[in-house]
């Protein structure tokens, strides 16, 4: 009889182990991906929305995109781009919160107040909406009273809103967040 050599035994077996094949992942099933819910885009009205929420702000600018005459009922003819010393001392004087809901807004007057409005607080309603022409809000103006007004630029700690004076130029607000 002859000797059967282990060493050989044990390399076929070796090699023959490894050519095996894994049956387990052919007969595995494909695994079903997860199911992606698509977020919609964030528009930039949503986006502002949501930075002016529960922050307070105070009027900090105001001013021309070119020279203009602001106050054309005398009989002086300016050509001005700061209007800052136009703006009432009552408005820069006040802070605007918006609140939790989308839509109100407390202006809280401080030590200045508007003649004939001595209250602290005012409530007055306020909206951020967007069309083809961009964002735009429905704000106050100086006697706080609604004015649509064209969201012009916003950042970390601003935003700057601007309406049409006349036909040719555009008046703008800034605002400017209060730490």
């Amino acid at each position: 009889m002859k000797r059967i050599h282990y060493p050989v035994i044990a390399l076929i077996l070796t090699i023959f182990a490894s050519c095996e094949k894994d049956l387990s992942l052919e007969l595995a099933e494909t695994p079903t991906p997860p199911v992606v819910i698509p977020v919609p885009p964030v528009s930039k009205a949503e986006t502002f929305q949501e930075f002016i929420l529960t922050k307070k702000f105070q009027l900090r600018d105001f001013y021309s995109d070119v020279p203009i005459d602001y106050v054309q009922t005398d009989d002086t003819v300016r050509h001005e781009t700061n209007l800052w010393p136009y703006a009432s001392s009552y408005l820069k004087d006040d802070y605007d919160v918006f609140t939790l809901s989308t839509t109100e807004l407390s202006i809280e007057q401080n030590e200045l107040k508007m003649p004939g409005v001595p209250d602290s607080v005012l409530i007055r309603q306020y909206k951020v909406f967007e069309d083809d022409g961009g964002v735009h809000m429905t704000f106050l103006d100086y006697h706080y009273q609604p004015l649509t007004y064209d969201v012009y630029e916003f950042g970390a700690d601003y935003f700057i809103l601007s309406v049409r004076f006349n036909s040719s130029a555009r008046l703008f607000s800034r605002f400017e967040l209060v730490p």
